[in-house]
């Protein structure tokens, strides 16, 4: 179990976090989802390892990143150096502007 923080701020948006039943990941056949209309990031805690939890939660981190963060110069298609440059200057705001969210990783580490 990970001590879920109540909020992520991630570019100019704060997310609410929640944790997701088995059940509810179960039926939604995913342990967590990114509603950017919502502000919302869930993630199922249970019945998963710490590990597992917390890849969930970074990997929808990386969606608000990539939905806050994502925007082409007019006349650029989309490459792996634009998407890897934007996340990376999201995610590392991520973890600035949210220190339970690092510390999270951090004890890992």
């Amino acid at each position: 179990m990970i001590d879920l923080p109540r909020h992520v701020k991630v570019g100019y948006k704060r997310y609410r976090l929640r944790r997701m039943s088995e059940r509810e990941a179960r039926e939604d056949k995913s342990y967590g989802y990114c509603d950017n209309d919502a502000n919302e990031i869930a993630i199922c805690t249970d019945g998963v390892s710490r590990d597992e939890a917390l890849n969930t939660l970074l990997h929808e981190i990386l969606h608000a990143c990539f939905y806050t963060g994502y925007v082409l110069p007019l006349g650029e298609t989309p490459n792996e150096e634009h998407i890897v440059r934007r996340l990376a200057n999201q995610l590392q705001a991520v973890f600035y502007d949210n220190p339970k969210i690092a510390a999270l990783f951090a004890r890992k580490i």
